[in-house]
Parts: structure tokens; sequence; C-alpha cells
């Protein structure tokens, strides 16, 4: 197809578009039903803002929702279903918990993501989405996986270390934001298939790695997009859904190539098979749905769709948690030195260095620095925003009507920043927030005024380890080297899936 044939096809796609667009809102009216932005425009609504406030989205948007104080206004991207931006913890309490059955991913979603994600857990209802919850939360209270995922962090945390201490000898500068992203990415691969990629050493990214950049980037686009748009260049193989295409295949290679292995291994030595580290396809392999055996009806598109879900949901969103506490900790040098104190005072092998990295229990007594992680992403949410589409027509608890197809959402970052949630300061950095002054213990916070973590059934099971995974590596870095920021540069987040940093982070060691 020549290219004047694909403008032309474009073209027309895009005026059948406009038209059904222009016979719903303008020829079947309807009453409003929620505020709406200053920028919004006739027929276009928030498309245009949308596109023009693209580079900073999530202060366009946290500004709406403050000067509504959390109440629901509606966002209308042409091709794009109806959407109500919500801002108050009541209304995601009933979104999320006392109506949960009313609101799902939706068809939207699934649509979106199924190209990577497949049917995994967080791209599906109903009774798919109970299998895959069933069985990851069989994973995840594993004491295997528990154990096993410590000592992996550990271990790649050392490694980490190795290259900070070669860059502090050479007196160079690195890209922090570069390097976590390695790390992870490491940390996550051998907990899902329980081998070494070798990228964290590496001169140049896995291929793997890669792709999974690309393909993630990609989804986050699509959200961007009106969905004939995107599901065209689908169709015709162009642009960037054929680069999608190509990096899904290289995952799925990957993925099904040591899927086989690992089956055929079992079929071959039994349960030894997995070693003394176990990942999560050696524990799936296992049976871990009522304890029974389940591999002899194994699917492995099942196990790929579990294990795409959990490599990308667990690497992002860890690498720009890790990114934004070592750069926010830079910031705040009274609050470097407090960390020291602590590690000091409750883990002096690691500050001594008689141990290179913190056990997952030495990790946990690190009160402060786990007050001071919750803070960086109470302002930088590792996850900034969230959606869900009305399976039926709904009534919130303000009185606000949400018909079945719509959405509403809600942002992390927008959360985090309103004085009607937390005080007059919220804009502030104040870890202490975070601390019963009385009994030096960490505070309890709802998780629909702090939905990092999401809340009710659909909560995120990996949060402890998270967490683990998070305070570990912080732990071992900040215990041995103070990270400086390279002047002359500009630190802003880039729009995404999860709150990547832009332009990387170069630090001096």
């Amino acid at each position: 197809m020549s290219n004047v044939d694909v403008n032309l096809v474009v073209l027309y796609a895009a005026s059948c578009s406009l038209a059904l667009w222009i016979a719903t809102t303008i020829l079947s009216p309807e009453r409003k039903r929620a505020a709406r932005h200053r920028d919004s425009l006739p027929l276009l609504g928030e498309t245009w803002a949308a596109i023009k406030h693209a580079e900073h989205y999530y202060d366009w948007e946290a500004e709406m929702t403050e000067k509504m104080e959390g109440r629901p206004w509606m966002f209308d991207v042409v091709g794009r279903p109806t959407e109500f931006v919500v801002g108050r913890p009541e209304i995601i309490e009933d979104i999320l918990l006392t109506q949960f059955k009313s609101f799902g991913k939706g068809e939207y979603v699934h649509e979106v993501l199924n190209d990577l994600i497949g049917d995994g857990i967080f791209s599906v209802d109903g009774h798919k989405w109970m299998r895959q919850r069933k069985t990851a939360s069989n994973l995840f209270s594993m004491r295997e996986l528990r154990e096993s995922m410590a000592t992996i962090v550990q271990e790649n945390a050392n490694t980490l270390n190795g290259i900070l201490e070669c860059t502090m000898s050479k007196s160079e500068s690195l890209d922090l934001f570069h390097l976590l992203n390695r790390f992870t990415f490491e940390v996550i691969s051998e907990i899902a298939f329980g081998i070494k990629f070798g990228g964290l050493l590496s001169e140049s990214e896995h291929p793997v790695e890669t792709a999974f950049n690309c393909a993630q980037q990609r989804m986050f686009e699509r959200f961007l997009e009106p969905t004939w748009l995107w599901k065209l260049q689908r169709w015709l193989d162009i642009g960037s859904e054929r680069k999608l295409k190509k990096n899904v295949q290289i995952i799925d290679n990957t993925c099904y190539n040591i899927i086989s292995r690992s089956i055929e291994e079992r079929h071959t030595m039994g349960s030894t098979a997995s070693g003394s580290k176990r990942n999560i396809i050696s524990l799936f392999l296992d049976g871990v749905s009522d304890g029974a055996k389940i591999e002899q009806d194994l699917d492995p598109k099942f196990l790929r769709d579990i294990v795409v879900s959990f490599m990308t949901a667990g690497r992002d969103s860890t690498t720009a948690a890790l990114s934004w506490v070592f750069y926010t900790v830079s910031q705040y040098p009274e609050v470097e030195k407090k960390i020291r104190e602590e590690i000091i005072s409750k883990v002096p092998e690691l500050a001594s260095g008689a141990i290179a990295s913190p056990s997952a229990t030495q990790a946990n007594e690190l009160v402060y620095l786990e007050a001071v992680v919750k803070e960086v992403l109470r302002l930088n949410p590792a996850v900034p925003s969230n959606i869900r589409e009305a399976l039926e027509d709904v009534v919130l608890c303000d009185g606000t009507i949400v018909k079945a197809g719509e959405a509403v959402s809600w942002s992390s970052y927008s959360l985090g920043r309103m004085p009607h949630i937390w005080g007059l300061d919220a804009k502030e950095f104040k870890p202490e927030r975070w601390i019963d002054a009385t009994r030096g213990k960490l505070v309890t916070v709802s998780p629909c005024k702090y939905p990092l973590f999401n809340a009710g059934p659909r909560s995120c099971l990996g949060t402890k380890l998270a967490m683990m995974e998070i305070k570990i590596t912080a732990a071992s870095v900040l215990s041995k080297y103070h990270l400086t920021v390279v002047p002359g540069q500009t630190i802003t987040y880039r729009i995404g899936l999860s709150l990547a940093m832009k332009n990387g982070n170069h630090k001096k060691i």
C-alpha cells in the first residue's frame, strides 16, 4: 500500500470518527453531569488541552483537581470513553471497595494492554481476574519466594554498589536512573525466570530489556490516542504499532523458551530442577493452586501472562521509586543525615561495612527510611494514575452519575498534593508526617488517601516485597555513598505508566 493510500485511509477513518462524535455530542446533547476544565472545547473536549499540556500533564490535572477540591470533573478526549477525574478518598473508596463489582478494567483497558499483557491480572475482570488473583496471592504468600527475592535484591545491590564504587574511584558521574533501570530488570528477571541476563554489568541493554522498555511506553501512548488510530496502525502494520509487534515478539520468544525449558527440566529432573533459589515459574510448576499439581494441564500462555504482568508492574515502578528517593534525599542534607544516623543505630554492621547490604529483617527496622520512602512516593508516586470502567450505570457517593462504559480515574500524583487531604503543608516534603511522635512507629494511612498500591480486592499483592526491595537498595547505597546531582540538569517526569525521569538523573558519587 502506497503512502498516498495510507493517508487516504487515515483521513477517511478520521472523518468517520468526527462524524460519529458530532452525532453523539451535538445531535444528542445531555445535561451537564460534572464540571469541565476551563480549557475544554466544543466537540474536542479536553483533547487539545491534553496535547498542549502533555509535558506537565500531571501538574495540569492536579491544578484542576485542587480547584475542585477533589470533586469529579469530566475529561473527554476524541475517540476515548468519557472519563470522570476524582480526587477525594471517600469517592475512591466508593469505587474500589463499596461498589467494587460495578467497576473493572473493562474492554477499553483490556484492548489497550492486550498485545503486551494478554489476559494478565492488570487487564482482565471476572473469572479471569479471579484465577490470576488466586495464583498470584498464593505465590506472594510463599516463604520461598520472599526469601529468594530478598537474597536476589541483596546480591544485585552488592553489584550496584560495585559500579558506584568504580565510578567514584574514577571521579566520574553516571546516569543513576538508567543504572537503576538495569538493576530492577535484573532483579525482576531473576525472580520471574530464575536466570541472570547480565545486563547490570553490560555496556549495552539486553534485547529483552529494550523490548520491555519500548513496549511499555507504547502501551501508555495508546491511552493518549484515539482507539481507532492505533488500531488502524496495527492493522496496516505501520509506525509505532509495527515496532510494538516486533518488541512483543522478542518478549514472547524469551518467555516461551524459558517456560518450555523449565517444564522440560521438571519432567526429567523433578522439583530439584529449580535449584535453591525459587522463582515464579518454578513455584507455579510446583503447584500453587490449593496445593494441587496443575502441571499436566498447564497453559504456557497463562504462565506467560502472569510473568509478563509481574515484570511490567514490578520493574518500571521500582525504578521510578528508587530514582525519586535518591534524587529527593540528595536535595535534603538533613534527611540524608538522619537516614545514616538511623542505620548506625539500628544496623551497625551495615554502617561499619561488615555487611554489604541489610537483610529484609534489618531493613524493616529502618522506620525513618521507610517514612522518607513513603513521603517521596506521596509527592512522586511510582504509578501516577489509575482508571476503572463502569460495568453498569453507577451513582457515586457524591451523586455523580457514571454510565456503563464510561470511566473514572484518579491521580496519586494529584492526591498527594491536595490540601483538603494532607493539610496546608501538602506540597512540602516532610517525612515526619509518617511517624507517630509518641510511639516512634509508622502511622497507618488509608489506602484510599494514599492509593499508591491501590485498595480493596485489587490492592497490590506485592506491596511488602516492593517496599523491601526499595529499602534494602536505598539503605545499602546511602550507608556508603553521598550522591549529588550534576549541575545543569532539568529533573522532571516523563508521562507514562510509571513516573519515570524524563532526562535521566546524572549523579556524582
